[in-house]
């Protein structure tokens, strides 16, 4: 299993980051941590992979994310829709209503295209409006990203 993680060093220096990971592992992480399951060693120590600042027009979604209203160029972009029903965790997760509203979001290994070469670590966005039982709740639509070479828009015709 890799783990991807965009850190702003100036909020979460790399060392805290490890040693929260470190902590999550010990005790466990996802739907069945409370009955003891998910956990997990961290292997090896984190690198800097070599194209974290290259600008670039395609991006590979490292996680799922939310790509509504971003602009990006349909015809050279390519994703496969999952379905995600979240659901709350700390008090709202015991309330009457622990779910959250369906979202559409794109599958790990996206392909998004800009219309324009930029720079950056992640694509996505937030969601509101995710919660019936809460009006604060917010999806974390984000993923970290990978640059791609630039792709040539397939000709008409051509099937």
């Amino acid at each position: 299993l890799d783990c991807y993680a965009v850190l702003d060093e100036a909020r979460l220096p790399l060392a805290a980051f490890t040693e929260a990971l470190d902590a999550l592992g010990k005790t466990g992480y996802g739907r069945d941590a409370s009955i003891g399951l998910g956990k997990f060693e961290r292997v090896g120590e984190p690198d800097v992979p070599a194209w974290q600042s290259r600008a670039a027009k395609s991006w590979l979604a490292l996680a799922p994310l939310a790509p509504q209203n971003l602009g990006f160029d349909a015809g050279a972009s390519f994703y496969q829709v999952k379905t995600h029903f979240g659901r709350h965790g700390d008090t709202v997760a015991t309330g009457e209503n622990p779910f959250k509203r369906p979202l559409l979001t794109a599958r790990t290994g996206a392909v998004f295209s800009l219309p324009e070469a930029a720079e950056t670590l992640f694509l996505g966005r937030g969601i509101g409006g995710v919660s019936i039982a809460d009006a604060r709740a917010v999806h974390q639509g984000y993923a970290p990203v990978m640059p791609l070479p630039d792709m040539p828009k397939p000709q008409e015709g051509l099937q």
